[in-house]
């Protein structure tokens, strides 16, 4: 039921109406029984096909099947009739869809003239502009998108550096494990006390890269680097950083000697790779492991703690002239004190600590008993800078200095 608020008066030019509004103001009019008012039967012309037929539309569809060469009727837009005269197609009821009226809208009804000319089209309000004489651009997706940020979604890939060891220096140290050795640190390594998430079981050595040692100092060279045969503390200390190079933990004297200066030990498969990109890629994603803990029974991480022997007051003790070298050199890269020789009992110079092997002098074994200094093996060195920290004198039974294996 419509109500009316206000009533207004317009000429008939002025009115414009479809079939359904003016069907609804026919119904609503006062009349007796004997006039009703005539209703305006819809024009079947102006249903689209797409409105009663489910699915896709066929040609086939198009041509009755009483007459097969009956000219096929034009199809219709919506919204537009057909040329005065022609009958509209009869439509079954089978497949047909409910036709919902449509709102009230301001539409143009067709007039005398437009049906003079053949069909009128009405105007489609989505697809017409609201100002004709200006063209609707079509819209497009924005084919120009945000660029990503540098390094938001990972490291930016840098310009291959023919030079990623410019400036470096490196030690190499290798020395194939015997098969007694790693029987033995197998054996160190079986500690029942460890759980499962303190895997500390070495791996097989035999997956790993050959060690090439050759071809390590060719890359080295070509990158830039300076190899060093040994260690020179002059070269060392104008390089921007000494590496030594290896591929695994070691029991070598270079490798004790970078444990004690805090020089990185790295795996040899960080030469190749910074080789390979051209970049000179992060170390500490390639570190090698100080060694194997007597006390812990583990495998234990690089640390630059340098053994905790920092201002340790130490005599080295030996018939061996190499092992007196070496060991004193190791030592005092550790930041100990190292005495040339063994201060006098009445003397003020205290010694903390004798590291002799089995050819320890008389004189030495006798000052050791009589003045409480003790007597290690280097053992009880090698452990302490794999541990990163001192060890107690008598914490593991290779301390001695006379231990036999």
């Amino acid at each position: 039921m419509y109500t009316f608020t206000c009533t207004c008066r317009f000429s008939n030019s002025d009115v414009i109406l479809s079939e359904e509004q003016a069907n609804l103001l026919l119904t609503d009019l006062p009349t007796s029984p004997q006039k009703a008012a005539p209703l305006i039967e819809p024009n079947p012309a102006k249903v689209s096909l797409d409105n009663l037929v489910e699915g896709k539309r066929r040609a086939g569809n198009m041509a009755t099947h009483g007459d097969e060469t009956a000219p096929k009727k034009p199809s219709t837009s919506k919204g537009a009739s057909c040329v005065e005269g022609e009958e509209a197609p009869q439509s079954s009821t089978r497949g047909k869809r409910r036709i919902h009226p449509l709102p009230q809208q301001a539409t143009s009804t067709p007039t005398r003239k437009e049906k003079g000319r053949g069909a009128s089209r009405v105007a489609d309000p989505e697809s017409t502009p609201i100002y004709p004489d200006v063209a609707v651009s079509p819209i497009e997706p924005r084919r120009s998108p945000r660029k990503a940020r540098h390094g938001l979604f990972g490291k930016e890939k840098q310009p291959f550096n023919a030079t990623p060891f410019s400036g470096l220096v490196f030690l190499l140290t290798y020395v194939e494990k015997s098969k007694d050795l790693k029987e033995e640190e197998k054996t160190i390594l079986r500690n029942p006390d460890l759980t499962s998430d303190d895997s500390s079981v070495e791996q097989a050595d035999d997956d790993e890269v050959p060690f090439d040692k050759q071809d390590i100092i060719t890359k080295i060279q070509a990158g830039g680097g300076v190899v060093l045969d040994k260690f020179d503390e002059a070269a060392i200390a104008i390089a921007k950083q000494c590496f030594l190079i290896s591929n695994s933990y070691q029991r070598t004297i270079k490798y004790f000697q970078c444990l004690a200066a805090a020089i990185p030990c790295i795996s040899h498969l960080w030469i190749r790779d910074s080789s390979n990109e051209g970049e000179l890629l992060d170390y500490k994603a390639y570190k090698l492991q100080a060694g194997v803990s007597l006390e812990k029974r583990k495998k234990m991480e690089w640390s630059n703690r340098k053994g905790d022997l920092l201002g340790l007051s130490v005599f080295v003790s030996s018939s061996h002239k190499k092992f007196q070298e070496e060991w004193s050199f190791i030592l005092k890269l550790a930041g100990c004190q190292v005495l040339h020789k063994l201060p006098a009992v009445n003397s003020d110079t205290p010694v903390d600590v004798i590291v002799t092997d089995l050819t320890c002098p008389k004189t030495v074994l006798h000052r050791s008993r009589k003045s409480g200094i003790p007597l290690v093996a280097s053992e009880w060195v090698m452990q302490c800078l794999i541990n990163g920290r001192r060890l107690n004198y008598r914490g593991h039974a290779r301390y001695n200095y006379d231990f036999h294996s």
